[in-house]
C-alpha cells in the first residue's frame, strides 16, 4: 500500500485517507473511519491518529503502511462591532 505519511486537518472536518495496489483493505483503528475495508476512507477523528491500512493482493500476500492525520484545533475566532448602526445614506 502506498500513502502519504501525514495529513493535517482541523477537528471536525473530514479527510480521505487512501491505498492502493491490493485487492482487499482493512484500516484499524476504526475510530473516525467511515469504512475500514474500502481502498479509500472518509477520517473524521477528534484526535490526532495514526492509522494502518493492511493490504492483502489475491495470491495472500499482505503488507502494511501507515498514515498520519493531525487534528488541530479550531481557531476561537469572534467577530464584534462597536455597536454603531452603519448608514448607507449620504
Amino acid at each position: 500500500a502506498t500513502l502519504p505519511k501525514a495529513i493535517y486537518t482541523c477537528r471536525y472536518d473530514s479527510v480521505r485517507v487512501a491505498a492502493s495496489g491490493a485487492a482487499m483493505y482493512v484500516w484499524t483503528p476504526p475510530d473516525g473511519l467511515a469504512t475500514t475495508t474500502a481502498a479509500s476512507a472518509m477520517a473524521r477523528p477528534v484526535a490526532t491518529t495514526t492509522y494502518t491500512v493492511t493490504g492483502t493482493d489475491v495470491f495472500g500476500c499482505s503488507a502494511s503502511d501507515t498514515v498520519y492525520v493531525a487534528v488541530g484545533e479550531p481557531l476561537p475566532i469572534k467577530a464584534s462591532g462597536d455597536g454603531v448602526p452603519i448608514s448607507c445614506d449620504n
